[in-house]
């Protein structure tokens, strides 16, 4: 049976946190040279959420939407279109109040 799907992960070093923008920023020249041609990718960013005013940790899964890469595509801006929506993902999930 052929596999639909492939999926990467890069992890920082374990005794680094990064916000997710630095984290994204640092990842964006590795992780762009898995993408492929004729290929369907999204960016899922995995992040521990801790509330302010308790202890509590969350593992939240943020991710953009699924874009096709051709070969006129310009993956800076697929990069930068894809964030720009994780952002917007966490953005919804404080203003919510679940973070």
């Amino acid at each position: 049976m052929k596999r639909f799907a492939t999926q990467h992960s890069i992890k920082p070093p374990t005794d680094q946190t990064f916000d997710p923008k630095t984290f994204l920023t640092i990842v964006k020249q590795k992780a762009t040279e898995k993408f492929k041609t004729r290929t369907k990718v999204r960016i899922v960013l995995r992040a521990r959420m801790q509330r302010i005013t308790k202890s509590v940790i969350a593992i939240k899964n943020f991710q953009s939407k699924s874009k096709i890469i051709l070969k006129a595509t310009n993956l800076n801006e697929l990069w930068n279109e894809m964030t720009e929506q994780i952002f917007e993902n966490i953005s919804v999930f404080q203003i919510n109040r679940s973070g």
